[in-house]
């Protein structure tokens, strides 16, 4: 186990598409708060903003930028976060939209949380929408020893998992494999992030407050037209392909790190997995054995990949109580008002 400060466990990732000047509003949040975490930029848009975003201009945060080109097209957004996962050091991180601010004093409850309790894979409290200080999700923790039992809790369960504390090694294997597999299909992402996290550990939800302040109207890609809603997703014809990744993806990944007690486990995956999506799809169809093969034969033209990229090893940490006196809620608060 390696012990490190409080301040050293998390990083901070902001993926980029334009929108400078919540980007702009968000580095002045992190400034003014003394953000203590890495916080890395991922921008995939249209132009290098190395000249704006730095230390120089931001010196009160520990800031790291990279321009990955522009996000032309699904597949190079996902070579972004792949290559933006790579650069992380840090045992956990946070992904965090550039409309939004996060609370200091809550990500530090997320990381002493999961510094002590090591078979947690992701923590996340409450995401506030701000300012009528309604909670976003409603679910809560249900703890399990049993890898199958908590991701067929999670898939059937559903909320983001976006905003999650999450070991970091497990959204390293996940997101070099949609890289790898040239995934063009945005719900194939928002659904296997809801969930991904379950084959690596418990997730501790809670809805108290202080975790993360989501200001809604401003997405990049909601009501854009720019992918499926789960409930019409079989309809896409990505469907398919997406799903033959998800599947294979997840075989492997409880073969490296989950818990393979059954002998027929993807079949069975598979089954209940389709028969979840056909649920929320409102179809009628009954989850044959020939539908259940076909969706395992063609998962295994994704099967090396998976085997080669799903390979990241968990970094077991304690944290060192910080001498450091990080913002109050309050004085943080504050802050948020003045910039919304």
């Amino acid at each position: 186990e390696k012990e490190m400060k409080i301040e050293e466990a998390l990083c901070v990732l902001i993926p980029l598409k334009g929108r400078q000047k919540e980007t702009k509003r968000i580095l002045k949040y992190l400034n003014d708060t003394r953000c203590p975490f890495k916080v890395l930029i991922a921008d995939g848009g249209s132009e290098d903003l190395s000249a704006l975003i730095n230390t120089s201009n931001f010196p009160n945060v520990n800031l790291e930028y990279f321009y990955n080109g522009e996000d032309t097209d699904i597949p190079k957004f996902m070579n972004k976060m792949n290559n933006a996962f790579k650069k992380i050091k840090e045992p956990l991180t946070i992904m965090v939209d550039n409309d939004d601010f996060i609370c200091i004093r809550g990500m530090i409850k997320g990381i002493e949380f999961l510094a002590a309790n090591k078979n947690y894979s992701s923590y996340r409290a409450s995401v506030t929408s701000i300012p009528s200080n309604q909670d976003i999700f409603q679910d809560s923790s249900k703890y399990s020893e049993d890898a199958i039992e908590r991701l067929k809790d999670n898939i059937f369960n559903r909320s983001a998992g976006w905003h999650n504390i999450t070991k970091t090694h497990a959204h390293q294997d996940l997101f070099a494999v949609l890289d790898k597999c040239g995934v063009d299909d945005l719900q194939l992402v928002f659904s296997i992030v809801s969930f991904w996290y379950s084959i690596y550990g418990n997730c501790h939800k809670s809805n108290d407050k202080n975790y993360y302040y989501h200001i809604p109207g401003n997405s990049l890609v909601q009501n854009r037209g720019l992918y499926s809603k789960y409930n019409q997703w079989t309809r896409d014809a990505r469907f398919k392909k997406s799903a033959s990744i998800m599947f294979s993806a997840v075989s492997r990944a409880m073969q490296a790190h989950g818990d393979m007690k059954t002998e027929h486990f993807l079949e069975d995956y598979i089954s209940f997995h389709l028969w979840d999506i056909f649920r929320v799809n409102g179809y009628q169809q009954k989850i044959t054995t020939d539908l259940v093969q076909a969706f395992a034969s063609s998962s295994k033209e994704y099967d090396d990949i998976c085997r080669e990229n799903i390979i990241n090893k968990n970094i077991d940490f304690d944290v060192q109580n910080s001498q450091d006196e990080f913002i109050t809620i309050e004085d943080e608060f504050k802050i948020v008002k003045t910039l919304i």
